[in-house]
């Protein structure tokens, strides 16, 4: 069902809220995009839900009727206004004037929560950055992020890039469905999605499965490997790290690799066994 545009913008001009391109604010308009991101994330009356950016509650008001706790960060101080006003005595919101992007569970006293939101558009890598790589990460984090980025954030071997090399490191993305601009008012220029992402490690599950490899040390072997997508792996790993031909060679033999693979072929997997290799030739 689509909440009516004109109820919005009464809603809007009674609290003097012109929505701002700049902080990406595109209100949804379907409820039954917000139930299907309730339904995706499991949220359940024991559950603790981080939303960020809940603009003008539309996805808040299902939240705090379903789980134990919501923690709604907010950034515009016309927001907040409306939404202590919409949602003054419900007991289980707390709104929390802050930047998502400082967002710290600890300071909340948070130690298992889910992360359900339609985040604005500008902030998404940062914020999935931010937040997985946090020491108290989310469980699971629902998103309604722009539709190409989801694609990324999912993509299969052949279509890797840094971005999906984060999530999937971290977690496991599913694509739920496909949100029209429409959906949203003002209309955004390009289509979301709505993307889950499920069994998000903790550090030390992460750091099982490094093992002897440092996450610093991970990534420095997989920015090089995408600095030049359009040169073979081989190439950009010899120049970026200054290893001989031969080092390199044995390096993706080792991991089972063709010596014409490119960077966005490799699985998430490969990628750690061949930091772990590359690390041991430099380290002689």
């Amino acid at each position: 069902m689509l909440i009516s545009i004109e109820n919005i913008k009464q809603l809007c001009n009674s609290f003097g809220i012109r929505p701002s391109r700049e902080m990406g604010q595109h209100f949804l308009l379907d409820t039954n995009v917000v139930s299907r991101a309730l339904t995706a994330a499991g949220v359940g009356s024991k559950d603790t839900v981080v939303e960020v950016g809940p603009g003008l509650g539309v996805l808040t008001e299902q939240l705090v009727e379903q789980a134990k706790r919501v923690i709604a960060i907010e950034l515009d101080p016309r927001m907040l206004t409306l939404l202590r006003s919409k949602f003054a005595g419900v007991k289980n919101l707390e709104l929390v004037s802050a930047d998502a992007l400082s967002f710290n569970p600890g300071a909340l006293g948070l130690t298992e929560y889910k992360v359900v939101a339609n985040i604005p558009y500008q902030i998404t890598s940062r914020l999935l950055r931010s937040m997985l790589t946090s020491p108290t990460p989310p469980t699971s984090m629902t998103l309604l992020v722009q539709k190409e980025v989801a694609e990324r954030m999912s993509a299969p071997g052949g279509r890797k890039s840094l971005l999906s090399l984060l999530v999937q490191l971290h977690g496991q993305p599913e694509r739920i469905t496909i949100v029209p601009a429409e959906s949203f008012w003002p209309s955004p220029k390009v289509d979301s999605a709505l993307i889950h992402i499920s069994g998000i490690k903790s550090q030390e599950q992460l750091a099982q499965s490094f093992k002897n490899l440092e996450l610093k040390e991970f990534w420095q072997t997989a920015k090089i490997g995408f600095s030049a997508r359009r040169k073979q792996l081989k190439n950009n790993l010899q120049n970026g790290l200054h290893l001989p031909q031969e080092q390199v060679a044995e390096a993706l033999a080792a991991v089972g690799l063709e010596p014409s693979v490119r960077a966005q072929e490799l699985e998430v997997g490969e990628w750690i066994e061949l930091a772990k290799r590359v690390k041991k030739y430099r380290s002689k």
